[in-house]
């Protein structure tokens, strides 16, 4: 290191300054490495400190779940690894043989107390699209469908050259009117598409008597209130689907279930659907494995918080951008890829979740929502109370101002959210692509009708989901019911006080702001787990004091 005196005689060539700046440097570099070393723990000790400040800035402890759950484990994917190495060393005729095994063992489990006509596809919308192949409706002809659906079906349907007319359906009992169903049915009405919503079963027997009695197919998507394969539906129906897509109850990561009523309506599907390609069992393993991944570290409190932190730094909802990664299907985008049949390794683990299915698993989750029902506040809007079959598929509640709710339940530390499946309100005022295989193809719309979807718009305007499902505890669902019962409160007193502040004049509402050095009762409240009810008056005299 040189030393301070090898810098005397300088002063003659440089000025204070400059040498005050070469013995700076100079003591830069003999010390470098603890300088760098100072730096970099500062910069730990700062950002140690945020994350720390985040994790403890809530008033409440976090619940460590989300509103999106997948109901698979560990063992659920071992065992599709398993088959997939199994089926990766058999020959051509040995997996032909193997996946008729399958198909048989498969309709066999679903036969035991109902029609033995059974086809297995590769998701809902591919039975769809294979129903609407065999049938060759005219070109123009209307299919009524419940109004709160998935709008890839709405695709598929105006695909096929057909008109879409959204029914309206009851927040209470999440079926249809039937003299709204029988006004929207007319000569060119060939079918009619029922779909029960949030793990709730719609009575059909009056629709469907009078659906048959002009003609009229009907087709039932039990997919939402699956609960085994004996499972409850009309027998009446011609096609009943049950979908295992990623966020269905009993998941298997894809495939579907159809039930055919009529033979000769099933031979031409059945053979239809066996002259399609196979799917790649590596396309269905990597998205068994990346939904697993990703629906397993929604489960960790220490990723959920991770995920939240970094979210807020980065300035978008991180957990937001995951779960599209599960309910978004890239792979059924082109017509082409939804005619495919299931993959063997599809079929096998379809037969292993059909065979070991447990109805007591479904009892929990059934128990612990009713549990969550019993305690929330009457301002929380329930869907289905007066249902024919009531069930549960994720939580959904309604709630006025649906956004400020879930902001301010994500404070106190729970993850509403306001969508997290593919469903919207069909609508007229939608448009949809005629062809799948394209983004700039025409569009004929949805066809107008004398009845809007009124009341399916509201049920989706104040719809909320809450994280409740088997694998949440007893404390958490407890400070759930009180999380939700305080913001809904909170909101309902400060929309009461905002509206005294109101005079409605004749050119429309004008706010009455009440006068500075009067003394007011205004009643302040801040959005913490207990209620603080201050009024300015009382402040002002503890200041004075």
């Amino acid at each position: 290191m040189m030393a301070i005196n090898d810098f005397r005689g300088l002063e003659d060539y440089f000025s204070e300054p400059a040498l005050l700046i070469v013995v700076f440097v100079e003591f830069i570099k003999s010390y470098r490495v603890i300088l760098v070393c100072l730096i970099v723990s500062s910069i730990f000790i700062k950002v140690f400190s945020r994350i720390r400040q985040f994790f403890r800035e809530r008033d409440v402890e976090p619940v460590p779940f989300t509103c999106l759950y997948v109901d698979a484990d560990i063992d659920d994917i071992k065992w599709v690894l398993s088959a997939y190495r199994q089926n990766y060393r058999l020959t051509i005729d040995d997996i032909h043989k193997q996946r008729g095994s399958f198909f048989a063992e498969i309709e066999d489990i679903w036969s035991k107390t109902t029609s033995p006509r059974v086809i297995t596809c590769l998701s809902l919308k591919t039975a769809l699209d294979l129903f609407l192949r065999v049938q060759k409706y005219p070109p123009n002809s209307e299919i009524i469908m419940t109004a709160i659906n998935s709008p890839d079906l709405v695709r598929i349907i105006v695909h096929h050259g057909l008109k879409v007319i959204p029914l309206d359906i009851s927040q209470h009992s999440l079926g249809a009117h039937h003299v709204t169903l029988e006004r929207l049915c007319t000569e060119q009405t060939v079918a009619i598409l029922f779909t029960h919503l949030f793990g709730n079963m719609a009575d059909l027997d009056d629709a469907i008597e009078m659906a048959h009695s002009q003609g009229i197919h009907v087709l039932e998507d039990c997919s939402q209130c699956y609960d085994g394969p004996e499972s409850r539906y009309n027998s009446e129906s011609d096609l009943v689907f049950f979908d295992f897509d990623v966020v269905r109850s009993c998941t298997a990561f894809g495939g579907a279930v159809i039930k055919v009523k009529d033979s000769m309506l099933f031979n031409k599907m059945h053979i239809l659907h066996d002259s399609y390609p196979i799917q790649r069992e590596f396309n269905y393993v990597s998205l068994a494995m990346t939904t697993f991944m990703v629906g397993s570290l929604l489960r960790r409190k220490l990723a959920l918080r991770l995920f939240r932190y970094l979210g807020s730094v980065v300035g978008f909802d991180l957990l937001e951008r995951i779960k599209q990664i599960l309910i978004t299907d890239r792979s059924q985008v082109l017509i082409r890829n939804l005619r495919e049949q299931p993959p063997t390794t599809l079929l096998s683990f379809l037969a292993k979740r059909f065979s070991h299915f447990d109805s007591a698993i479904l009892g929990e989750t059934n128990a612990v929502c009713e549990y969550v029902c019993e305690r929330l506040p009457p301002t929380a809007g329930q869907i289905g109370l007066k249902a024919m079959k009531r069930g549960y598929w994720l939580f959904p509640i309604l709630v006025d101002d649906p956004d400020k709710v879930i902001t301010h339940l994500n404070k106190l530390g729970v993850n509403a959210a306001r969508s997290i499946v593919d469903l919207q309100v069909i609508a007229h005022e939608e448009h949809y692509d005629t062809d799948l295989s394209g983004p700039e193809s025409p569009s004929f719309g949805l066809s107008r009708n004398e009845y809007p979807p009124d009341e399916s718009r509201n049920i989706m305007e104040r719809l909320i989901f809450l994280p409740v499902h088997k694998h949440v505890t007893q404390y958490y669902l407890d400070e759930i019911c009180l999380a939700v019962e305080i913001v809904l409160n909170k909101l309902a007193i400060m929309r009461k006080y905002k509206s005294s502040l109101t005079i409605h004049g004749p050119y429309g509402p004008i706010l009455n702001k009440p006068a500075r050095n009067a003394a007011s009762k205004r009643k302040q409240v801040s959005f913490s787990p207990t209620v603080t009810v201050r009024s300015a008056s009382t402040a002002r005299n503890q200041q004075q004091n």
